[in-house]
């Protein structure tokens, strides 16, 4: 039995989408979802507008439950949470952030009373829960792991993570791979 830790935004739900959707409902900005987003600057956004919706996200009971999934092999994930310890990590914000996420894994792809941590401080977790592997789409995540843990960590190829060649960075392209790297 392994230990994997697994990210939730830009690897199984698309914040982006949710964000950006959020965002012209309230300011009128152009809609689109993860496979758009080059980086993670808002240029359309003024620092102001930014700010307020992440209040509104913060103080929300259902943004991080009504996210949309990003494409995923629900047996694959189902497979791995049936036969190993999975932990999900988040760097979600706000008092219902947990709870939210267990919700939304559980309509989402039937994982009923999944472990959901939220941290930012992803390699002090996966140290804390013994992780073998990791998977998240942030690069300093990624290194946080690879430092303070003793967990395999893979970056999932997004275009907002290309701006540099990270080559100690093991790079998986769909959460599949990642699964059958450290599964097999």
């Amino acid at each position: 039995m392994k230990t994997i830790l697994l990210d939730i935004d830009g690897v199984l739900a698309d914040f982006v989408l949710g964000f950006r959707q959020l965002a012209n409902q309230r300011y009128g900005v152009p809609v689109y979802g993860t496979m758009e987003q080059l980086d993670w600057s808002f240029p359309d956004l003024t620092v102001e507008q930014q700010n307020h919706l992440w209040t509104e996200i913060r103080e929300s009971k259902t943004f991080w439950r009504d996210l949309p999934v990003l494409p995923t092999n629900v047996l694959l994930l189902e497979d791995a949470v049936d036969n190993h310890r999975v932990y999900f990590c988040t760097s979600r914000l706000g008092d219902s952030a947990q709870y939210q996420t267990a919700a939304w894994l559980d309509e989402k792809f039937y994982i009923t009373y999944p472990t959901v941590i939220v941290s930012s401080e992803k390699g002090r977790v996966a140290a804390g829960v013994g992780a073998n592997f990791a998977l998240d789409d942030k690069v300093k995540h990624v290194l946080q792991i690879q430092q303070e843990s003793w967990a395999k960590a893979f970056l999932l190829d997004q275009p907002y993570n290309r701006d540099r060649d990270w080559p100690l960075l093991p790079r998986v392209k769909t959460v599949e791979e990642f699964f059958l790297k450290c599964l097999k």
